[in-house]
């Protein structure tokens, strides 16, 4: 699906400007759609990046491509003093989080103005502000 694939592809980008997470872990059926297919776009992106290499390689020199020697410093997939651990979790397992921050118009409600006992006390002068004389005549001009 396109969602999963931006999720994977955004997670992915996190990944790019953080490091590599060495450990995910994930919780729910949406969650393990969203690691694979993070780990198939890795691949693919993988290839992709060696098959341009050995492409222009190939097109340079007539010469097979060398094997890189035992000496040759190899870059490390995953850094191993990352201790980082991400945690991914289907939201159809923890549907009350959302409800918990004041994201919702009631949530906001309360914190701008206050509820009590489900009722929202409001000054006249916000439902029906009063005419200010001075920015009438500043109008018209």
């Amino acid at each position: 699906s396109t969602l999963v694939t931006t999720v994977a592809r955004t997670l992915l980008k996190l990944q790019d400007v953080t490091g590599p997470i060495a450990r995910i872990q994930t919780l729910g059926q949406g969650s393990e759609d969203v690691l694979r297919k993070m780990m198939s776009l890795r691949v693919d992106e993988y290839l992709l990046e060696h098959e341009q290499g050995d492409t222009e390689n190939n097109d340079s020199t007539n010469e097979p491509p060398s094997t890189p020697s035992s000496s040759s410093v190899q870059p490390k997939l995953v850094d191993d003093s990352n201790n980082v651990t991400m945690m991914i979790m289907d939201r159809s397992l923890d549907m009350v989080t959302p409800m918990v921050t004041p994201l919702t118009y009631e949530g906001l409600l309360d914190e701008v103005v206050g509820i009590d006992c489900g009722f929202i006390h409001l000054d006249e002068h916000i439902i029906h502000p009063p005419e200010d004389d001075d920015d009438n005549n500043n109008n018209n001009i």
